[in-house]
């Protein structure tokens, strides 16, 4: 009984602190970062990590499907890294670090004038196992994790982008 008012007094106080979701705008219904997301044309990212990394970021900004006459185009560059962190005393890596950097630049397709740029990394730990087999799938699962991080990140950042462009 005591639970409800009180939810409803945070409630009314976080809706007078100016708090503002980052997808989204208040002020004009149906104007949100989305409708900018859905303007990006992701351009080919190459090797199987820009593969998986397109695919993510296709299904975190273009959810309707790819737009037929885009305003922006999302380049990317993948480097990735491995270095073995858990070594056993025979010398034999137990463990690898998989790094993913993606670089990125978001272009008016219009003037071909560059609106901003990041270069978000992820860094995945897989096994190193006895079967190479096992190995392989756990190299894999760790790429496809790291593409699916970087997707968010990249969103994300995007997503603040948009806002701060439109004086939110």
């Amino acid at each position: 009984l005591v639970v409800a008012p009180l939810a409803a007094a945070m409630a009314a106080g976080l809706a007078g602190c100016g708090f503002q979701p980052l997808y989204g705008n208040r002020a004009q219904p149906g104007d949100a970062a989305f409708n900018d997301f859905h303007q990006i044309k992701v351009a080919t990212i190459p090797e199987r990590s820009g593969q998986m990394l397109r695919n993510e970021l296709l299904d975190r900004l273009n959810y309707r499907g790819e737009p037929a006459q885009p305003r922006y185009e999302l380049k990317v560059t993948l480097t990735e890294d491995r270095r073995d962190v858990l070594v056993r005393s025979d010398e034999v890596a137990t463990a690898t670090d998989m790094t993913l950097t993606a670089r990125y630049q978001l272009v008016e397709r219009a003037d071909g004038k560059v609106l901003t740029t990041g270069a978000p990394r992820v860094i995945a730990r897989y096994n190193v196992l006895a079967s190479p087999y096992a190995t392989l799938n756990s190299a894999e699962d760790a790429r496809r994790r790291a593409a699916t991080q970087l997707a968010e990140d990249i969103r994300a950042r995007l997503g603040v982008y948009f806002n701060a462009a439109r004086g939110r």
